[in-house]
């Protein structure tokens, strides 16, 4: 219901995850796929218009390929 009421005044709502304490490690083709499918679940359940990842330095490993 917020979401709706906001992008009802014309804004965008976004999603953010990250930050400078954040971790995300996507070590296998498998956890990349979850982690796309988990937030595509997450745009869709509450009408979120995008995501913001702030994802810096070593606060991310990815080896299962690009997101």
């Amino acid at each position: 219901a917020d979401v709706a009421a906001l992008q009802a005044q014309g804004r965008k709502v976004l999603i953010s995850i990250g930050g400078a304490n954040a971790t995300v490690h996507l070590d296998s083709d498998a956890e990349r796929d979850q982690f796309v499918s988990s937030m595509l679940g997450i745009l869709d359940t509450y009408g979120f218009d995008g995501i913001d990842i702030d994802l810096e330095g070593a606060s991310v490993a990815i080896s299962g390929g690009t997101i």
